[in-house]
């Protein structure tokens, strides 16, 4: 299998370790955040094969009662995007996750995404919460999607952050669950 590094920048996933085979490389736990788990298969929820079209294997992680998140930092010059690109053109910034409550606990999931400049000053921000206590929003996976458009001049970094936790505070890892975040440029065909 190629290297997805190796691609261009323009046509991949710009996160690292975004469906969970490397556990937590590449993602760091926020201090005071409990670090998420990894799961090969999700308990108490089908898995995200279900209703997704996959390229190969596929992991997620879970959380506890305690909230639990991870963060990527992407540095925008070093993944090959030239500064006029980034100043003059901006293109759309499509950004997305999947996240799951099992069917027989709720949780919550919260998503964020930050444009910062080259000082990491924040630019823009999207930053939902995802309540998955319902009977009706367990057992399914939940796209959670954001497309930052017409943002100021400037962006050097983006920084993802994703978590969540129970709903009934019970012990072990019956919190938010979530894989594949995505974070892409998105590109008119002319």
């Amino acid at each position: 299998m190629e290297n997805p590094r190796a691609q261009s920048p323009y046509a991949r996933n710009l996160l690292r370790n975004y469906g969970a085979l490397e556990g937590l490389n590449h993602w760091q736990t926020p201090s005071g955040d409990k670090e998420p788990e990894v799961e090969d298969v999700p308990e108490g929820i089908q898995p995200i094969a279900t209703c997704v079209t996959l390229d190969g294997p596929v992991k997620n992680w879970v959380t506890s009662s305690q909230f639990g998140s991870l963060c990527q930092e992407i540095d925008l010059l070093k993944e090959g995007f030239p500064e006029d690109l980034l100043d003059k053109q901006r293109p759309p910034i499509y950004t997305s996750v999947r996240c799951a409550a099992r069917e027989d606990c709720g949780s919550k999931f919260r998503f964020t995404v930050q444009l910062l400049d080259k000082n990491r000053k924040e630019l823009d921000k999207w930053d939902t919460e995802k309540d998955l206590t319902d009977e009706a929003n367990r057992g399914t996976w939940h796209p959670v999607e954001y497309t930052f458009r017409n943002y100021k001049p400037g962006v050097r970094y983006i920084l993802v952050k994703m978590g969540g936790n129970d709903t009934v505070r019970w012990s072990g890892n019956y919190g938010a669950k979530f894989t594949l975040p995505t974070v892409r440029f998105v590109f008119n065909k002319v």
